[in-house]
């Protein structure tokens, strides 16, 4: 009897399932839709690939008169196993707004008066597996050179800023700039970029993907105008 009973309920979760990737898989396929129609009414050149694993899909958005590029990653960072984590970033650069040497990063999610806490951590930690990991939380990318970073003293700045001893003005002509009082409003939920400056250019990292064509023009729009910002100080 009981087995009969499961049956029915099997059969409806399995289709419940298949239910739920087909909207998902919908529902992903009207987001790229979206997002290429807002690169043609933008003039911007939008491609789409996979990585040689063929398990991340990698979306490139350039402009045809400007040389920044946004670039997102989403997909499995394994090609199977229990191991396996979903990757998902994006990231947008200006490589001329860039310095000669040197990195400075900004993180938005900590206010500028916990920074000299964090450089303490990392004096304690160094580039061990702690140190990248808060490193990675708060300030995405650079989490392999935790250990070389300064906090910037930058009181009231929008976030908190570490840099290696050559670049500590780096980022200061903006850390206090008006966009970026609420950048977060028109991003993903809970998603807060990171602002880096290096010699590869300025980028700003999220470690989410964008969700519609809103949020990624107002990540673009962000990007352009601390970039000219820079490169007017």
């Amino acid at each position: 009897m009981e087995f009969n009973i499961m049956i029915p309920i099997l059969i409806v979760a399995a289709f419940a399932g298949t239910a739920i990737m087909i909207f998902a898989k919908r529902k992903s396929q009207a987001k790229a839709e979206d997002i290429h129609a807002l690169a043609q009414s933008k003039g911007w050149r939008h491609d789409v690939t996979t990585d040689p694993s063929g398990y991340t899909r990698i979306t490139q958005i350039t402009s045809r008169t400007a040389n920044w590029i946004v670039e997102e990653r989403f997909g499995s960072n394994s090609g199977g196993g229990a191991t396996d984590s979903t990757n998902r970033s994006l990231t947008w650069t200006d490589p001329d707004a860039g310095i000669p040497t040197g990195l400075a990063v900004m993180s938005l999610a900590m206010s500028d008066d916990k920074a000299a806490n964090m450089e303490r951590f990392l004096d304690t930690m160094g580039d061990g597996v702690m140190g990248q990991h808060m490193m990675k939380t708060f300030f995405g990318v650079v989490g392999d050179r935790a250990s070389e970073l300064d906090a910037v003293e930058a009181t009231g700045a929008a976030g908190a800023i570490l840099a290696t001893s050559d670049a500590h003005e780096a980022l200061l002509p903006i850390a206090f700039h008006e966009a970026l009082v609420s950048p977060h409003d028109a991003m993903p939920k809970g998603a807060m970029p990171t602002i880096i400056r290096s010699p590869e250019g300025l980028q700003l990292n999220l470690k989410d993907t964008v969700k519609s064509p809103e949020q990624l023009e107002a990540m673009v729009q962000l990007g352009e105008t601390l970039s000219a910002a820079l490169k007017q100080a």
